[in-house]
């Protein structure tokens, strides 16, 4: 999918973290769950709340084989697991 955005009608808010992140090179959305790609421990799994303003790590999912994801591109999000696709 191809989307051409005009930057400026674009706003942004920030969300308010409950955790930690070492890194965040890339962000995948599903749902409400977001995944930041780019911790050397793997991908860490972030649920978001109702107004998408509060949210809190619940999870860091090991990527097999990979050292430290840093690219979406890198990562399929499969039920829940991140597994590498290249």
């Amino acid at each position: 999918m191809q989307a051409d955005l005009d930057a400026a009608e674009l706003t942004t808010t920030r969300i308010d973290l409950d955790g930690k992140l070492n890194g965040a090179d890339s962000l995948v959305l599903v749902g409400r769950t977001l995944y930041s790609v780019g911790d050397p421990a793997g991908v860490a799994k972030i649920r978001l709340a109702d107004r998408l303003t509060t949210s809190r790590v619940v999870d860091t999912l090991p990527v097999p084989g990979v050292v430290s994801p840093t690219d979406a591109g890198e990562v399929k999000v499969h039920q829940g697991a991140p597994l590498r696709t290249g």
